[in-house]
């Protein structure tokens, strides 16, 4: 039996029980079935042949080597049911780690899965996030823009709003009824020219305070 353990090949060591579910594994573990089959098969061969030997000694009467073919076909025997047992754990671990691993990709493909979707919701997010914040500018932008044009309207009015009592209205109109604001000093020193360079057989006449010309002879 310890020629037996020594030539068989135990799978089963601490090192592939506490491994990881790794493809290099899972080909291991494949590679192992392959060749433990592989051997199998051999010494189910093996064992045939020497069990048709065996029978030939046993019917030609050679005691010795009978025992010493019947000694090896038992311990061929011994080598077959390990290797049986092995093949069966191996075939046992591999179908574990083959439904872990499918159950591992789906997993993995679902979790992807949710990602693309949580990216794209993302995405979406973001777009909507900018697109909301170009309208808040814009509506800024409007806003600022009808401030300013409010404003401007309002100086405007400001500047038009005529002040109607009796005072005021005397100040702002000379005695030919003309509005003084509006006779600047241009204008001004043009009549007084026009009338300065008058030549005429009648003097002009014209108004003492804003010079605007009242009557012109022809």
């Amino acid at each position: 039996m310890s020629n037996v353990s020594q030539a068989s090949t135990s799978i089963y060591d601490e090192e592939i029980e506490e491994a990881t579910l790794s493809s290099s594994n899972f080909e291991l573990f494949r590679e192992k079935i392959v060749n433990l089959e592989r051997e199998n098969k051999r010494l189910r061969s093996e064992n045939a042949s020497l069990k048709s030997e065996n029978w030939v000694l046993k019917t030609s009467g050679n005691n010795a080597s009978f025992n010493h073919l019947s000694e090896k076909l038992k311990i061929a025997g011994e080598k077959m049911v390990v290797l049986d047992r092995e093949k069966d754990k191996a075939r046992t671990r591999f179908t574990k780690m083959f439904v872990q691993r499918n159950a591992a990709c789906k997993a993995a493909r679902y979790f992807a899965k949710g990602m693309r979707k949580n990216f794209t919701d993302y995405k979406q997010f973001k777009a909507m996030a900018f697109e909301n914040n170009m309208n808040a500018l814009v509506w800024e932008f409007r806003a600022r823009k009808k401030n300013k044009e409010v404003l401007r309207i309002q100086q405007q009015n400001n500047s038009s709003i005529v002040d109607l009592s009796t005072g005021s209205v005397e100040d702002s109109m000379c005695k030919c009824g003309r509005d003084k604001a509006k006779l600047n000093g241009t204008k001004k020193e043009k009549l007084q020219r026009r009338i300065n360079e008058h030549k005429g057989p009648e003097p002009m006449k014209w108004c003492e305070e804003c010079g605007r010309i009242l009557s012109q002879p022809v």
